[in-house]
């Protein structure tokens, strides 16, 4: 007989009763080497900020680069992919 239907008999079926309200997404902290990048997703309004180091913030096709340094937030105007490089070894924390 097959392992998973010996665990798991067909008579027993999954109903859900009640709906999970996923929490809201939690800081997230980035160690970034010097000269490495990284590709990060970012919604319009998402907080970037760097608690040691200095990167350098970047979005394809805009001409608005970045560079914080640590303690410096910086603020996403609009969705998208964005490149965080190390200036020097750093760390930062996206948020909301």
């Amino acid at each position: 007989m097959n392992l998973l239907k010996s665990l798991f008999p067909t008579s027993i079926t999954f109903r859900p009763t009640a709906s999970v309200r996923v929490p809201e997404p939690q800081a997230t902290s980035l160690a970034i080497a010097k000269r490495t990048c990284h590709r990060v997703a970012l919604a319009a309004g998402q907080r970037v900020e760097c608690t040691v180091g200095a990167v350098w913030i970047t979005r394809d096709g805009d001409i608005k680069d970045v560079v914080i340094c640590a303690r410096e937030p910086w603020v996403s105007d609009s969705d998208g992919m964005v490149i965080v490089t190390g200036l020097e070894t750093a760390i930062v924390t996206i948020g909301q």
